[in-house]
């Protein structure tokens, strides 16, 4: 019902989202399924210009560059207030390729007199997983630095929020999320020791402690997003001790769901027996030291509690995918995908249930504390960018024959914390050099904003390309 006005809402308001101040969950739909179905267009250029892995390597680069890099930033910037309309541009132009590739395939099969059948795969499951993880990654960088650009660029109804849907509240979400779903646990894989874990979760707080000292002493930060010392570091490297030692400890032979159910049904009760309170509660100078230090970073403390269910439910989510096929043949193997997709159509729908529940009988979705709706919010999106893309790459064997895997999302997806580093530091760079310029990246013009954004994200996958060749 939600999502059913949302469009109403567009529909009055003359389709455009310019002088909106909310984010609706239609706007937010239209945004994600964009960067998802970016990957199938990509996908449809290769095909129909006949790329291959003998092709020149700058040219399958320049195809990526521009369908997953150039598309995307117009698309959120120039474009952002009409995304519904973007949407339907893309699907007029995939169609056009999809219908060209068509009846190429059907004058082969007709000379050929062959007629190539295609069904549901595991595999479809697993690539579905990848473009997810890298949908995760592009859409976080290119929102680091438009929002720097001010409200002319990218508008603060799409930055992060406190309470509600945005853009930019499902970016850390969705990391914890790429992590969890193709985790040790999930992919039926014996689990590095607790020891050997302790190092990237390691390195994590050490990269949240330069980037802490770096915005407080050199960068003009905002303390709204999850502490005064708080980053998105810290919560993924908290996160990521608490669901390895959830998931080391005895209990989990009873399964991971009650697992799942168990904390996001603990921690919403820990919300309603005070952390809420606390979270948006007010400084007390009389507090000591430590009181004060918890105090200020509190959002991100508590919101950590959110994210590990989140982890939890990836996890759950990641098991069902990652069953064990090797020994089925073809036709087991089909039976396996189509009661996989069943499965997720299944836990899809039971989060749909929850979230209209908690969304219209307790309270709106909450990044500050990520609590039930939040979490139900965050589940229902991913396993719909999932269905989506298993729609898409049928559709996409259906009418071109086969799919093509992108060079780019492969170079970014095998090194990502690379990828986000490159684009923290550029974004960095980007406001250090307008600062001493412009005086602010607000009072860079719209077009050379936008021509800065194309260059910065193709800077940050560059170090990636240099570095993996």
């Amino acid at each position: 019902m939600t999502f059913i006005h949302s469009i109403l809402v567009y529909y009055r308001r003359g389709f455009s989202y310019e002088h909106e101040i909310d984010c609706s969950i239609f706007e937010l739909a239209c945004h994600l399924y964009m960067v998802m179905h970016i990957l199938t267009l990509q996908n449809a250029f290769v095909l129909t210009l006949r790329l291959t892995s003998d092709s020149p390597l700058w040219l399958r680069l320049a195809v990526d560059f521009l369908c997953l890099d150039i598309v995307p930033v117009i698309c959120v910037t120039a474009w952002v207030n009409r995304a519904p309309l973007y949407v339907i541009g893309l699907l007029v132009v995939t169609t056009l390729l999809f219908l060209i590739g068509y009846l190429r395939n059907q004058r082969f099969e007709e000379e050929t007199e062959k007629r190539v059948v295609h069904r549901l795969e595991i595999e479809d499951f697993t690539r579905a997983i990848t473009k997810y993880k890298y949908l995760t990654l592009n859409i976080t960088a290119i929102c680091i630095l438009a929002v720097d650009f001010g409200d002319h660029i990218f508008p603060f109804r799409l930055a992060k929020v406190p309470s509600g849907v945005s853009l930019m509240n499902v970016g850390l979400a969705f990391f914890v999320i790429s992590n969890g779903i193709v985790s040790p646990e999930a992919r039926h894989v014996r689990a590095p020791t607790l020891t050997k874990q302790l190092i990237p979760i390691a390195i994590l707080a050490l990269i949240g402690a330069i980037r802490t000292v770096v915005f407080i002493y050199f960068l003009n930060r905002s303390s709204s997003e999850y502490g005064y010392h708080w980053n998105a570091f810290f919560t993924l490297a908290l996160v990521k001790l608490a669901a390895t030692v959830i998931l080391k400890l005895p209990w989990k032979r009873y399964g991971i769901l009650p697992l799942a159910v168990f904390f996001t049904i603990f921690h919403e009760t820990m919300l309603y027996s005070g952390l809420t309170s606390y979270v948006k509660g007010y400084y007390d100078s009389t507090d000591s030291v430590l009181e004060q230090l918890i105090f200020r970073n509190r959002e991100g403390i508590v919101s950590s509690g959110g994210y590990t269910c989140i982890y939890l439910w990836s996890v759950f989510i990641g098991y069902q995918i990652f069953e064990d096929v090797e020994n089925l043949d073809i036709g087991e193997k089909s039976l396996k995908a189509a009661k996989l997709l069943r499965k997720l159509l299944t836990i899809f729908i039971t989060f749909s249930f929850v979230y209209y529940i908690s969304e219209n009988v307790w309270e709106r979705a909450s990044r500050q504390v990520s609590n039930l709706t939040f979490i139900a919010h965050i589940i229902c999106f991913t396993l719909a960018l999932l269905l989506e893309s298993l729609v898409l790459d049928y559709a996409t064997k259906r009418f071109l024959g086969k799919l093509s895997n992108s060079l780019l999302v492969q170079i970014v997806n095998s090194n990502a914390l690379l990828y986000f580093l490159a684009s923290n530091l550029s974004t960095g760079l980007v406001n250090f050099i307008c600062d001493w310029t412009v005086g602010s990246c607000r009072n860079v013009r719209h077009g050379t904003a936008i021509w800065m954004l194309c260059f910065y994200i193709m800077f940050s996958k560059i170090v990636n390309i240099v570095l993996y060749f």
